[in-house]
């Protein structure tokens, strides 16, 4: 950092700002006067019409997600929605996309579901002038819509690539001739959960959690290893090879893939509905492809219940109704589905790349203009 900067303590550095109300997730309105902002990733995540509840900013503000350190820049009147939003305001000293840069750039270690926000407050700001806050601001601002557009561009191409696969799914799936009908609980296999008091101390499962199953690859990602002594209360579905778990919360509802060889014989949460298809009667990639469907989530979505964490039950998922073409007709469709697939995923490989090395050039970008380097 410059010699010619201040430094100040977090708490030095903001005005107290307290939200009329906080709105629960299950009451946000597709359409309203207001818009919500929440700790999500999203700008805006629903609206509310209540003018009572509504935040009125005297400038613009910094939210930080407590739970997820999702960092927005507000410059519009809000309603606060669910738990974990924190409302920060900068005192006059600190331009307020000055002081939004610098929070982006606080680097903290994720623990999961926890609060973040006491580790941001353990951080000094850095203190420059008026002038040169805005040189930086000006730098960055031009820098990072760049960077976004570059992302833009790789978004959109990858996009496309998901409408076509589901375009494709749509029409593999129309009914045919021959094909019969079936409620998914009607082709799967009844399940266990692990019985915990016959397991010994000294063994190791591998646990995959909500947070273990990659949204876009479908595939399990560093899960956890645990014992007995440290399982979590969620840790006690059973799974096998071939199994589909299927996340059934609403944050981490498209969450879902098939267990592999891999990590046969281990457990998950009991946040996942658990199928185990009946092979007699069902392949389980043809069973994955019909879970992936648009009109499947039309289907549960609606279903969810719960105010603070709106979830559907295991009944909602097994009642569902797929088509059962013959085995064989099963597997020339899943084949092409899977080429298909491949070529997509590979795309979203690319895609992913993109967004680290842009998200990387950020962070650098960042580091460089809050030690004075820019």
């Amino acid at each position: 950092m410059r010699a010619d900067w201040g430094i100040k303590a977090f708490d030095a550095c903001i005005e107290k700002r307290k939200a009329p109300t906080k709105l629960l997730s299950s009451s946000y309105q597709e359409k309203g006067l207001y818009p919500i902002v929440s700790q999500e990733k999203d700008l805006i995540s629903g609206y509310w019409d209540n003018p009572d509840d509504l935040f009125v900013h005297r400038k613009p503000v910094v939210v930080f997600g407590d739970h997820t350190m999702v960092v927005k820049y507000i410059d519009f009147d809000f309603v606060v929605g669910a738990d974990g939003v924190k409302i920060l305001e900068p005192k006059g000293f600190l331009l307020p996309k000055y002081f939004f840069y610098w929070v982006s750039s606080v680097h903290i270690k994720s623990r999961g579901y926890a609060r973040h926000f006491r580790y941001l407050r353990e951080a000094s700001v850095p203190v420059p002038s008026l002038p040169e806050q805005q040189r930086i601001v000006d730098i960055l601002d031009r820098e990072f819509a760049g960077i976004d557009a570059l992302k833009a561009n790789a978004e959109k191409s990858l996009q496309a690539a998901k409408d076509l696969f589901q375009a494709t799914l749509k029409k593999e799936l129309e009914p045919k001739d021959g094909w019969s009908v079936a409620e998914i609980g009607s082709v799967c296999l009844k399940t266990d959960n692990i019985k915990w008091r016959e397991i010994p101390e000294e063994i190791e499962y591998t646990y995959i959690d909500l947070t273990s199953v990659d949204r876009s690859t479908k595939s399990v990602v560093e899960p956890q290893r645990i014992k007995k002594s440290n399982a979590p209360s969620r840790a006690q579905r059973l799974v096998c090879e071939d199994d589909i778990i299927f996340a059934t919360t609403r944050p981490t509802l498209r969450r879902y893939c098939i267990i592999t060889e891999q990590y046969d014989g281990q457990i998950c949460s009991t946040g996942f509905c658990v199928l185990r298809p009946d092979k007699r009667k069902v392949r389980p990639s043809w069973l994955f492809h019909c879970l992936s469907t648009d009109a499947f989530y039309d289907y549960v979505e609606p279903l969810q219940t719960g105010a603070t964490y709106p979830a559907i039950t295991d009944k909602d998922v097994k009642g569902y109704t797929i088509l059962l073409p013959t085995i064989t007709e099963q597997d020339d469709i899943v084949s092409r589905l899977n080429d298909l697939n491949d070529k997509s995923n590979t795309l979203q490989q690319n895609y992913q790349k993109t967004l680290t090395l842009c998200d990387d050039l950020k962070q650098s970008l960042l580091r460089k203009a809050f030690t004075g380097e820019l």
